[in-house]
């Protein structure tokens, strides 16, 4: 194991350690604050197409957003993964229930129907992560597809990450080909990165 690979892991064990502290009403009410959070950014109140995540169990649960985007007629997609290759795309939904969305490979719910949505067409996504850090860093579960799909999309598209307040640590372990975010999002906080620093 690299010494990059074994901070991540040590990154993800700690992280998951904090979560399982966590019970389910506390999960509930985290995710509804930092959901109404994001729903006041300018951003995503501006965005007509944007891309969410199906939660897993322990991962924040992004429906409310979802909700919303809904009412305003706002078009809401989530990924759809190719495991061979590693891949995503985003499928367009109309509910998160059991008649729009079915158990794809691993478990993870993905929209019945294949109605793809070109990415260039994204205005914002919003990440979900094991971790993340006050410059846009983020680290994922590790099988990269969120940070291949990101590194394809234009710069236009706005990222946020989304997270409880016990998965965002000082630093997280970043490699090149890891894609940072725009702006990360917990129940106490909106965090934007600082900008780059210009060339000398």
């Amino acid at each position: 194991m690299t010494d990059a690979a074994a901070s991540k892991a040590a990154c993800r064990r700690i992280v998951r350690e904090r979560c399982a502290g966590l019970d389910d009403a506390a999960r509930r009410a985290a995710g509804r604050v930092a959901c109404a959070r994001i729903a006041t950014l300018p951003r995503f109140a501006q965005s007509g197409t944007v891309m969410l995540y199906v939660p897993i169990p322990g991962e924040l649960d992004v429906t409310p957003l979802a909700e919303d985007l809904w009412r305003r007629s706002a078009v809401v997609c989530v990924p759809i993964a190719n495991w061979d290759e590693r891949t995503m795309m985003p499928g367009r939904v109309e509910g998160f229930g059991d008649e729009d969305l079915a158990p794809g490979r691993r478990g993870v719910r993905e929209p019945r129907q294949r109605r793809l949505i070109e990415p260039a067409a994204l205005d914002l996504i919003v990440v979900p992560g094991v971790a993340f850090d006050g410059a846009g860093g983020r680290l994922g579960r590790g099988a990269g597809f969120y940070d291949r799909f990101l590194a394809a999309l234009p710069v236009r598209v706005w990222r946020i990450g989304v997270a409880f307040d016990v998965q965002i640590v000082d630093r997280v372990p970043m490699e090149e080909h890891d894609a940072r975010l725009d702006v990360v999002v917990s129940e106490s906080r909106v965090i934007l990165p600082p900008e780059p620093s210009a060339p000398p």
